[in-house]
């Protein structure tokens, strides 16, 4: 993807507190890992940036919407961040 522009993708994990603090330290662990293992490989022509579990509707909210505007500023210095929404399950209102 050679674009002139440094694009920047989020990536956003999600899950369901009902699991418990145990299980949710550990899928942000392994998202992080898995973030951090990306940007080192060199394979991906962008970076990644980790966000963190999302596991509430306000929060999956809150973080599509600083990413909405991340992408119009980033439009003013010729960068270009996105966040890939695979929330289904939620209904937002």
């Amino acid at each position: 993807m050679k674009t002139g522009r440094n694009y920047k993708f989020w990536f956003c994990t999600g899950s369901q507190d009902l699991y418990g603090d145990e299980c949710l330290r550990k899928v942000a662990e392994h998202s992080r890992i898995i973030v951090e293992e990306l940007n080192k490989s060199g394979v991906l022509p962008f970076e990644l940036v980790w966000k963190p579990t999302l596991i509430t509707n306000e929060l999956i909210r809150k973080t599509f919407n600083e990413a909405n505007i991340e992408i119009s500023e980033s439009q003013m210095d010729g960068t270009t961040s996105f966040a890939i929404n695979n929330i289904e399950s939620y209904k937002l209102k």
